[in-house]
C-alpha cells in the first residue's frame, strides 16, 4: 500500500525487508555447508589415521597395537605384533638410558627413555620392555641390517641399504631435512650427495650422524657448528647428508671404517691408516695438536704407532665413561688411544690428554 507521500508501505511491519531476508538465507546455508564439510574432514581423518594405544601382556608377550598409521584403513582397523619379551637380540647398541637391538625376525626393537621418541615406537612412552620399531611406515616390509643408539635418536640401515633414522632432531641429525624430532622412523635424504647410492655402515653420536656410501665415501649430518665435526670445511650444521672433504688427506682414497664422537668423527682409510675431524681440544684428532678442523687430518703413525696400519677404531663422547676419547686397535693386535682420560678409564697411564696415540696399559 501507499502513505500519504506515494510511497510503498510494508503491510506487515514486523517482517524483514526483502534485502535482509536473503541475507539470512546465505548465512543460514554458509553455517549448513561448514558442518557439511567439518563432517567430511572428521570421516577422513577418521579413515586414514589410527592413534591405537592399547597395550595388553599374556604369557610373557605383549600385543602392541600401531600408534600412528597413516595408510587407507578402516578406523576400527588395528594392526597387532607380537613381541616375545624374552627374544634374544643382537647388534645391541646403547645410548642416553635406552638401548636397541635387532630381533631374531629381523625387526628393530628399543626399550628405556622415550622422551624424545628414541624408541620408535610412534609414542614418546618410556619403556621397561622392549618394544617394537614402528614398521607400518618406511620401514614397511623391510627388515635391519644394522642398528646404532645415539644420545637421544637412533638410526638404521634396513634391507634395501638405506638409512632411518627416529628420535630427537634439534641439530637434523635424523638427516630428513628437517629439525623436526620424529617418535617413529623417517628416512634419511636420498637427493643430493646420496643420489643414486646406498648405504653400507651408519654411526650415530650426541648430535651428528655419519655413514659409507656405496662409493666407499664418508657422508654426514646434523649439529656442525664450532668445530666442524661433519667434515665438509664448513661448521654449519646440515639436517641432510654432506660429503666429508676428500680434497686433502683422504685424496684418492675409501673409507672402510667410521665413528661419531661428541664433537669429533674418525674413520679409517683404504690405507689401513685413521684419520680424525671435529673437535680437537682434548687431543681428539690425535695428530699432536689441540685444535680443531673442518677436515680431516691424519692421526700420528710416528711414536707409538710407527710402522704399524689401523684395524678398528672407536670413539668414546663425552658422558660415556666421563672421559671424550678415541681407541683403536692397530696390526699389533695392541689398543692405542688418545684424547681426553681425566679418570683413566682408557688406562692411558698418568697423563689426562693426550694429542698423540698411547699403548693402553
Amino acid at each position: 500500500m501507499e502513505n500519504n507521500q506515494g510511497n510503498q508501505v510494508n503491510e506487515n511491519p514486523s517482517a524483514a525487508p526483502p534485502n535482509q531476508n536473503f541475507k539470512n538465507v546465505l548465512i543460514i546455508t554458509g553455517v549448513g555447508i561448514f558442518f557439511v564439510l567439518m563432517g567430511f574432514a572428521l570421516a577422513y581423518l577418521n579413515k586414514t589415521y589410527n592413534w591405537s594405544t592399547s597395550i595388553s601382556d599374556q604369557n610373557n608377550q605383549r600385543q602392541e597395537y600401531n600408534y600412528y598409521s597413516n595408510t587407507e584403513q578402516d578406523s576400527n582397523y588395528e594392526v597387532k605384533k607380537t613381541i616375545d619379551t624374552n627374544m634374544k637380540l643382537s647388534q645391541v647398541t646403547t645410548g642416553d638410558n635406552f638401548s636397541c637391538g635387532i630381533g631374531t625376525d629381523g625387526n628393530a626393537y628399543c626399550k628405556g627413555n622415550n622422551k624424545y621418541g628414541q624408541l620408535g615406537d610412534g609414542t614418546e612412552i618410556s619403556s621397561t620392555e622392549i618394544v617394537a620399531v614402528y614398521t607400518e611406515g618406511v620401514l614397511y616390509g623391510k627388515t635391519i641390517k644394522q642398528i646404532m643408539a645415539g644420545r637421544s635418536y637412533a638410526c638404521a640401515i634396513a634391507s634395501d641399504d638405506k638409512a632411518y633414522c627416529w628420535g630427537a632432531n634439534g641439530s637434523g641429525n635424523l638427516g630428513n631435512k628437517s629439525n623436526w624430532g620424529s617418535p617413529y622412523p623417517v628416512a634419511v635424504y636420498t637427493g643430493g650427495v646420496l643420489k643414486g647410492k646406498t648405504i653400507k655402515s651408519i654411526s650415530v653420536g650426541v648430535g651428528h650422524t655419519c655413514a659409507i656410501a656405496s662409493d666407499d665415501q664418508a657422508y654426514c649430518w646434523g649439529f656442525n657448528s664450532y668445530n666442524g665435526r661433519l667434515g665438509n670445511n664448513s661448521d654449519k650444521e646440515s639436517n641432510m647428508p654432506v660429503a666429508v672433504d676428500t680434497t686433502g688427506v683422504l685424496s684418492g682414497k675409501t673409507i672402510k671404517t667410521i665413528s661419531v664422537g661428541s664433537g669429533n668423527t674418525c674413520a679409517i682409510a683404504s690405507d689401513d691408516q685413521a684419520y680424525c675431524w671435529g673437535d680437537g681440544y682434548y687431543g681428539l684428532l690425535g695428530n699432536n695438536t689441540k685444535t680443531f678442523s673442518w677436515v680431516p687430518v691424519a692421526v700420528y703413525t710416528g711414536g707409538a704407532l710407527n710402522g704399524k696400519t689401523i684395524k678398528s677404531i672407536d670413539t668414546f663422547p663425552l658422558g660415556e665413561l666421563n672421559t671424550d676419547h678415541v681407541c683403536a686397535i692397530a696390526s699389533d693386535n695392541n689398543k692405542y688411544c688418545w684424547g681426553h682420560d681425566e679418570n683413566g678409564l682408557s688406562t692411558l697411564g698418568q697423563y689426562k690428554y693426550n694429542a698423540v696415540p698411547t699403548l693402553s696399559l
